[in-house]
């Protein structure tokens, strides 16, 4: 009685693509992959995969997920079905603009953008007020991120504005974006058309992950606690 064939799946992400190489087993010994063919199951969405490369033993398949949880890879040698994969794509967003409070905008030059990719996300670029602000120690909103890029949990992170100019950025998990004085000096007032740098990372699941300085580096007094 022949053995079984079993399938092997390798997996690799380049950019936003899926790339799958199969070989098929019966026993211990790898056979011809002739007759193998790959398809993903969407909630019961079928889309075959595209051959890009084949060898007597293995075939690399592509894929370009369009949602992001719950594809099933199928594998089938003729018309039996001899392998199932569960796996969730990687979210990657791309850079999204943010949305404004009135009175805020983009500094020109460098729109306030937000980007997700895994669990990560990133906001970067800078901001600007449309009238004079006296820093206050209680938050003060100045934009709102999609759900999709909310924290759990809040996130604190310490930022630089103009010359000696700090500010400390807020996000909540609502989704809005606050700016507030950093410390007891002046030096956190907002002066009209000034570029206030914005630049933090923070994981969807809680924790911050670093802060922005003047060169969209640094940071201080980040709660990685949530993180590790």
């Amino acid at each position: 009685t022949a053995k079984p064939c079993t399938a092997d799946v390798s997996t690799f992400v380049v950019g936003e693509e899926y790339y799958f190489v199969v070989r098929a087993f019966q026993g211990s010994s790898e056979i011809s992959v002739d007759n193998i063919r790959c398809e993903i199951d969407h909630s019961g969405v079928i889309d075959n995969l595209i051959l890009v490369n084949t060898d007597d033993f293995s075939k690399k398949f592509k894929f370009t997920p369009t949602e992001q949880k719950g594809h099933v890879l199928r594998v089938y040698r003729s018309d039996t079905l001899v392998a199932t994969y569960t796996f969730d794509a990687i979210i990657d967003t791309g850079w999204q603009n943010v949305s404004f409070s009135d009175g805020y905008t983009n500094y020109s030059g460098d729109n306030l953008k937000i980007r997700r990719i895994g669990n990560i996300v990133e906001i970067n670029g800078s901001w600007t007020a449309l009238k004079n602000h006296t820093a206050s120690s209680s938050p003060i909103k100045f934009a709102t991120i999609d759900e999709m890029f909310r924290p759990v949990s809040e996130v604190y992170i310490r930022q630089q504005g103009p010359g000696m100019n700090t500010y400390l950025l807020l996000v909540e998990p609502t989704g809005n974006v606050y700016w507030s004085k950093y410390g007891t000096s002046s030096s956190s007032n907002l002066t009209a058309s000034n570029k206030y740098i914005c630049h933090a990372l923070w994981t969807v699941n809680g924790g911050a992950v670093g802060g922005g300085g003047s060169n969209n580096t640094g940071g201080s007094n980040v709660d990685l606690s949530n993180y590790y």
